[in-house]
């Protein structure tokens, strides 16, 4: 199956970027106790219908009006004078019961059933913002280093009794959830709630697409949407509650200052596109979106092209893999090529779970000739101390291949770099949308022209220089070193060592 590009909103609505964050949640266990209305078999049920039609019949009746044997209607009349459908009358006649009169309000016509009553041990999974039962699902290990939201102070440590209110109020959407398979769940009630016990914590991912919708008024449009991913395909959508408490948290993050300015980055990489919609108050992203829409982006050849957003987004990752495959047909057999991914300062930076991964594991497939080899892809990040470097490691180790640490936070700024030397880089500014939240948007472009490559590589060296030796943060093969995540021909234009 082939993958295809994103189909272009005719509004100019975009998709440009995808976080992930995770939701703190707690596991309890829950001693339960539910009733559930159970169909009668068919003997039984017109034996109830017979009862409510003609009020008081004898056992006898009943063998001959269905053709029983003597010991089936002995069977039947115990079974439904047991689950107290029928009650035997003063006169030796089966008589509906109270229970069953008040079931079917008398009426022959409805059909009567039996309540079961049953008691277990439920696991529910409440998140700890709203505290709200969500449904309990296995997550991999790329959710690993996300931003975690952190417990409100009330919600630290809840009461037996909140929890069990918790749960009753909203056990109609634990079985919603958590019983997909079970046919007979709607018809399941709680009874009760007994004792509860604390059970593991969780932390539930959820992903928040950023979407900018340019207008003719001049504004662009923010929009948020978030959801939890249940499956390889389903997403299922936030309480507007809990939408808002993570709309609180990402609006209280600090984007840091300094570092090159928008127009120093389209001086550096001559971009001379995005230097037309920069003007006193930044960029023009509105008017840069409806231009980007009728196709006016364009640059002064085809070997380089503008790309907003994240280079993990799946529209990112399908051109950039595409244009490996191009470029792959002028390697020299069996040679693999190595990506370098230059950080950026922005809080947000990479903070993805399963785009992330996923472009990793393709990019790096095609950067190798041979099918089953693969190249490197390695991050490029400030290390100045065994704080930093544990601090990185937890961060990115699950999500990104390899991690080289530099000296110097100046290594950093709203720049972001993704350079596979000699033959393409994705040169973008994180540009902030909206003030009242830290998530930013990468803009800029992706190249293969020999000229622009040369300006990306004398960026990146010159970033890279005089900050001595790097060290191995992490690393998919334990075997790398710095010589063979940074490329020979870097370690020598640094001056380090090989």
């Amino acid at each position: 199956m082939h993958e295809e590009f994103e189909v272009v909103d005719p509004s100019g609505l975009r998709l440009c970027n995808t976080i992930s964050l995770l939701v703190p949640a707690q596991t309890y266990h829950v001693n339960c106790g539910w009733t559930k209305e159970v169909s009668l078999p068919v003997v039984e049920e017109y034996t109830c219908r017979l009862l409510l039609a003609l009020q008081e019949v004898l056992p006898g009746d009943i063998q001959e009006y269905f053709g029983l044997s003597k010991r089936e209607v002995e069977v039947l009349v115990e079974t439904l004078v047991h689950n107290k459908l029928a009650v035997y009358s003063n006169d030796g006649h089966l008589a509906p019961s109270p229970m069953l009169l008040d079931r079917t309000k008398g009426n022959p016509n409805v059909a009567a059933s039996l309540t079961k009553y049953e008691e277990c041990i439920e696991e529910p999974v409440i998140e700890l913002l709203t505290l709200s039962v969500m449904p309990k699902s296995r997550y991999n290990s790329s959710r690993f280093g996300l931003y975690e939201i952190p417990i409100p102070h009330e919600h630290k440590s809840l009461s037996t009794n909140q929890v069990a209110e918790t749960f009753g109020s909203q056990y109609r959407a634990y079985l919603d959830t958590a019983r997909q398979q079970d046919r007979d769940s709607k018809r399941k009630r709680l009874y009760k709630v007994g004792a509860c016990e604390i059970g593991r914590p969780v932390q539930i991912p959820v992903d928040i697409d950023i979407w900018l919708l340019p207008s003719s008024t001049g504004d662009v449009q923010v929009i948020k949407r978030a959801s939890e991913k249940v499956g390889d395909i389903r997403q299922r959508p936030l309480s507007m509650e809990l939408e808002s408490r993570i709309s609180d948290y990402l609006s209280g993050i600090k984007l840091s200052t300094g570092g090159l300015s928008l127009t120093e980055f389209c001086r550096a990489f001559y971009d001379i596109v995005l230097n037309r919609y920069v003007d006193g108050n930044g960029l023009d992203i509105n008017r840069w979106l409806m231009d980007h829409h009728l196709r006016k982006t364009g640059y002064d050849n085809q070997n380089t092209r503008a790309m907003i957003g994240p280079i993990y987004a799946d529209n990112n990752r399908i051109t950039i893999t595409r244009t490996l495959q191009e470029l792959a047909k002028n390697w020299e057999e069996g040679v693999s090529h190595n990506a370098l991914w230059l950080s950026s300062s922005v809080p947000l930076w990479a903070a993805n779970s399963a785009l992330l991964t996923e472009f990793c594991g393709k990019v790096a497939k095609q950067l190798s000739e041979e099918r089953k080899a693969r190249g490197k892809i390695t991050a490029l990040l400030p290390a100045d101390d065994v704080n930093d470097i544990y601090r990185l490691r937890k961060a990115y180790h699950s999500r990104i291949p390899n991690g080289l640490g530099f000296k110097g936070q100046d290594l950093q700024d709203k720049v972001e770099v993704f350079l596979i030397p000699g033959q393409l880089a994705v040169v973008q500014y994180h540009f902030q949308p909206s003030q009242e939240s830290a998530v930013t948007v990468p803009i800029g472009y992706l190249t293969h022209d020999p000229e622009r490559l040369k300006r990306v590589e004398s960026f990146l060296n010159h970033r890279l220089q005089h900050r001595g030796n790097p060290e191995v943060l992490w690393s998919q093969d334990n075997n790398d070193n710095v010589a063979s995540l940074l490329g020979k021909s870097w370690m020598q234009a640094l001056g380090l060592e090989i």
